[in-house]
């Protein structure tokens, strides 16, 4: 087993998910829900940016909650902004979390020592 890690540059990351955004927007027919999705830029922009060091309590935390996610339904995209926009690092984790996820989490919870 092994990983591969790329770095990119913040601006051509910040192009990049500008693309996607936008060719996602292209495709939306409803006007309501174009402005929705294009006002997120800034916030996933600004998520993706974020350089800030984390404990190991709070790092723990977050893999606690990504794996009791993994045991519960999937949130609805509702309950996912809520936890998005609630500041609470363990809720941000554990929303977008799917069974897809799981090999993934199983290496951080093997990382940080939880069970």
């Amino acid at each position: 087993m092994y990983y591969v890690v790329y770095a990119c540059d913040s601006d051509v990351w910040s192009k990049l998910v500008a693309k996607y955004l936008y060719d996602i927007v292209d495709n939306v027919p409803q006007q309501d829900a174009k402005r929705q999705i294009a006002g997120m830029f800034a916030e996933i922009d600004a998520e993706t940016k974020s350089e800030q060091e984390k404990s190991e309590q709070v790092f723990r935390e977050e893999v606690r909650a990504q794996l009791n996610a993994l045991n519960a339904p999937q949130q609805n995209p509702a309950d996912q902004r809520t936890a998005y926009r609630s500041g609470d690092s363990a809720k941000i984790a554990a929303a977008g979390v799917t069974k897809a996820d799981a090999d993934y989490i199983a290496a951080l919870a093997a990382l940080a020592g939880v069970e």
